[in-house]
């Protein structure tokens, strides 16, 4: 046994640089697992550390619209508590006598106790203030740096907000309880809860959110909330606490982030698996007379299996360690140097679930592609020492290794659904990776067979170059495989982002209004419609009823009981927005059912959207309950409507009938469409004679909308881009295990008369060739990809665009013929008679 341990010892050091590939590629993906883990939990971390500063306090309450009763203030008194009072709302700001346009702020209202938890911390750029900057006196505001620019002000300097003029005090540096300014639409704004008050502000609006931050003992936070129930009942309110909250608000940004890196490492893993496997095949080619030499010498296949299996272990261990340490001094960088949109001071933390997750992913994928070829080289014959190439065809390795790298990859599957929570997105997610993989080495493998059979090139050039393509240890079918998943993923991104962008634009020239008017006050609607139809450039108005209203019973079943799906999940947590009316909306139709007449006067019905029935499994005649400004109000679902989102027009998920609502305090939800040359001057005049209507110019959002999908296709973009990376690894090892064949293969040509110039058009020819057909199966994939997408997931009109599309072929091209003819570039340069003298050793 003595012996064996040498032979292993021996090979790891001799051999250390022939594993140059399968490293590469094994870190690539325990990188980016590595990384994502890093970030996650030490923002999880920081934010469990944080919680009490991100909420604002040990428990909150929220309401939405009306502000609290004033028995729950004096109640919260009466018991001693230590709270603050706090009121958030979208309005409008403006400079006087400005001609620009007014922009949307987020207006925040506080009061002297302010903040409970952390510090609120003001920049006001002058060092002579001898005032206390982080108070405010009335009439006084902080804002966001970048409303300073928009507007173009300074500090010192008055901006109009509703029918008050405000004087800037400060810059906010660091707002306490706003853990992310990602979502936000405008600036923030923070004023004194006193001029909010005063102010001509609409303070019970839709856009308008009341909280209440408690300061108390966390271990007594579940029974306060009960008291509070208890206490009253029927109003509707939100509750949270630290921890609560903290988990919740971070969620949907960390669990975006964390899908992101985990598709990217996963991906790079499993392609990279095939430079693994190619690389290791080669190399125990290559060993193939070392092998049959130990056999002939007594050593037992068990022997083979020993030696380079330890091999490869060690080399796992060395690409697994490297993708670790890089991956998480990655992640402490961008943790510490690359701004997140996180408002707290995250801090690196090492979790040694990471370490045990990227570890076990790594080594599983090395033990998967490595398994078949290490089993077929312990069958090597001593024979073949008397053949220059083995017949490694026939090695076929036995049941127990086929059962063991099932077992192995159902593992694999395990622990990539435990990365995604479990959820039934990270099962789709894999089964659609590996049918992905399988697909192109299917199509690979039937590229290959056509072309061996109904070859149509006779030219002796093209020949060559095709012969190398065709060679029975060619890795054409690997190189196809990662190169075409990449280059069919950049091609599906850019197609699905130039119809969704095309759609968008289409939209808003044809159909889309030029504002949405929010906060409507039942006594401003005529004369706003006045106004706004006696306007240069006015084409329409449109308006309804809006009010807030939550979900609190499906069919008598309390909704905190009912099992929803995952998309419906946001019914237990959000307030929604409702409307009544007697006619069907524009842009809906109703699919299931019938809409009531118009004079209908009878038991409450409601018509809702056909996915929000699917979500909560309900059906024509199934009652849901809804708790509408603290009235509880029980409803028949009457019929089903499918709603044209695409149109910008107004629509509600829920319309009640006629006949329930119309006493309730509602506001208006208007649209108004208007010539664009006219569009800046009617909104300023919308804005400076109802300054409590919050206006938001569809231009404008539209923006922030495709500066997000911007985003995520960016982000998808670069896991394209990481595919390819490990293509072009995947490329450089087939060539490097190919290199003495090639060598063997230019030398007979130069016998026969070829100049180095006619071997390099040879190998040109095959990398061009390669990377045609390559792009040419991914045009195909992507294109069909992307018409699917478009057509069914996101149901719009599929256009093909070749421009969105030509760079990436034209990359993938590129990439595989400088990628070849680099590592070729040796192999021109050998000699003839060496060459022949090393051949016949």
């Amino acid at each position: 046994m003595s012996f064996i341990y040498k032979i292993i010892f021996k090979e790891i050091i001799s051999d250390f640089f022939h594993f140059k590939i399968f490293v590469i590629c094994l870190a690539i993906g325990v990188f980016s697992i590595a990384l994502v883990n890093t970030i996650s939990s030490s923002i999880f971390f920081s934010i469990e550390r944080n919680a009490r500063t991100i909420l604002g306090g040990e428990t909150q309450i929220s309401t939405r619209g009306e502000y609290f009763n004033k028995e729950i203030v004096n109640w919260l008194k009466k018991q001693n508590l230590y709270f603050s009072e706090i009121t958030e709302m979208r309005t409008m700001a403006y400079k006087k006598n400005s001609e620009e346009m007014s922009i949307i702020v987020d207006l925040k209202s506080i009061d002297n106790k302010y903040p409970l938890f952390g510090e609120l911390r003001i920049k006001n750029y002058n060092k002579e203030q001898d005032q206390e900057i982080s108070k405010l006196l009335d009439k006084e505001i902080f804002v966001e740096n970048i409303l300073l620019r928009r507007l173009d002000v300074k500090i010192g300097d008055k901006i109009f907000i509703g029918n008050f003029e405000y004087s800037i005090k400060g810059v906010i540096d660091n707002e306490p309880d706003r853990l992310t300014n990602l979502v936000s639409i405008g600036p923030r704004v923070i004023i004194k809860k006193e001029d909010l008050i005063q102010s001509s502000l609409n303070t019970s609006g839709s856009l308008v959110s009341h909280k209440i931050n408690i300061k108390n003992d966390l271990s007594l936070t579940k029974d306060l909330i009960k008291q509070i129930k208890k206490q009253f009942p029927t109003e509707s309110l939100r509750f949270e606490s630290a921890r609560s909250s903290s988990q919740n608000s971070s969620q949907q940004f960390i669990n975006q982030l964390k899908i992101i890196l985990i598709l990217s490492g996963i991906t790079a893993l499993l392609l990279g698996g095939l430079g693994i496997s190619n690389s290791i095949s080669h190399y125990l080619a290559k060993k193939n007379k070392n092998i049959a030499i130990l056999k002939s010498l007594g050593a037992k296949s068990s022997d083979i299996f020993l030696i380079y299996l330890t091999q490869t272990v060690f080399m796992s261990l060395i690409g697994i360690s490297m993708g670790f340490i890089i991956g998480v001094f990655a992640g402490y960088i961008i943790l510490q140097y690359v701004p997140l949109g996180l408002n707290i001071d995250t801090k690196t933390y090492f979790n040694i679930q990471t370490f045990y997750l990227a570890s076990s992913y790594g080594i599983i994928t090395a033990f998967i592609f490595t398994l078949w070829p290490l089993a077929k080289a312990k069958n090597t014959k001593p024979s073949s020492l008397f053949r220059y190439i083995s017949d490694t065809k026939k090695n076929i390795p036995g049941k127990l290794y086929i059962f063991i790298s099932g077992v192995l990859l159902i593992l694999q599957i395990f622990i990539t659904i435990y990365l995604f929570d479990f959820s039934l997105n990270s099962i789709w997610f894999v089964l659609g990776c590996f049918a992905l993989i399988i697909f192109f080495f299917f199509i690979s493998n039937v590229t290959i067979y056509i072309l061996r059979n109904y070859t149509f090139l006779t030219k002796y050039l093209n020949t060559f170059a095709m012969t190398n393509i065709l060679a029975p240890n060619s890795s054409s079918k690997n190189i196809i495989t990662c190169f075409g998943i990449g280059i069919t993923l950049l091609i599906v991104i850019s197609l699905v982002e130039y119809n969704l962008n095309k759609e968008i634009n289409l939209s808003i020239k044809e159909t889309a209004p030029s504002f949405f008017l929010v906060d409507i006050q039942k006594s401003q609607f005529d004369q706003l419609e006045n106004l706004v139809s006696n306007s240069d450039g006015f084409k329409n108005i449109n308006a309804a009823p809006s009010l807030r209203g939550r979900l609190i019973k499906v069919k008598n079943t309390k909704i905190e009981n009912y099992k929803l799906s995952d998309d419906a999940k946001w019914l237990k947590k959000y307030d929604f927005g409702a409307t009544f009316s007697n006619k069907l909306p524009m842009n809906s139709d109703v699919i299931e059912g019938e809409w009531w007449p118009l004079n209908y006067n009878g038991i409450p019905l409601i018509s809702i959207d056909k996915n929000i029935a699917n979500d909560l499994k309900v059906k024509l005649g199934d009652t849901l309950t809804f708790n509408i400004l603290g009235r509880e109000i029980t409803a028949k679902i009457s019929n089903l409507r499918e709603i044209n989102w695409q149109s910008f027009g107004i629509n509600f998920f829920v319309i009640f009938s006629p006949g329930i609502l119309e006493k309730s305090p509602y506001s208006y939800l208007a649209t108004a469409k208007i010539n664009s040359e006219k569009e800046i001057n009617v909104f300023n005049k919308i804005v400076k004679n109802f300054p409590n209507i919050t206006v938001i110019r569809l231009k404008d959002a539209i923006k922030t909308v495709t500066s997000t999908l911007k985003k995520v296709s960016d982000a998808a973009r670069g896991i394209s881009l990481l595919t390819i990376l490990v293509g072009i690894f995947v490329l450089a090892g087939a060539i490097s295990a190919s290199y003495d064949s090639r060598k063997y293969s230019s030398i007979i040509l130069k016998v026969m008369g070829a100049t180095p110039y006619f071997i390099l058009r040879v190998y040109l020819l095959e990398f061009i060739y390669l990377s045609i057909i390559t792009s040419f199966i991914s045009c195909i994939l992507g294109i069909a990809l992307a018409w699917i997408i478009t057509t069914n997931l996101i149901n719009i009109n599929f256009s093909f665009n070749l421009i969105s599309i030509i760079y990436a072929p034209i990359l993938g091209i590129l990439l595989v013929c400088i990628i070849g003819l680099i590592g070729t570039k040796k192999i021109l340069n050998s000699r003839i008679n060496s060459s022949l003298r090393i051949f016949s050793n």
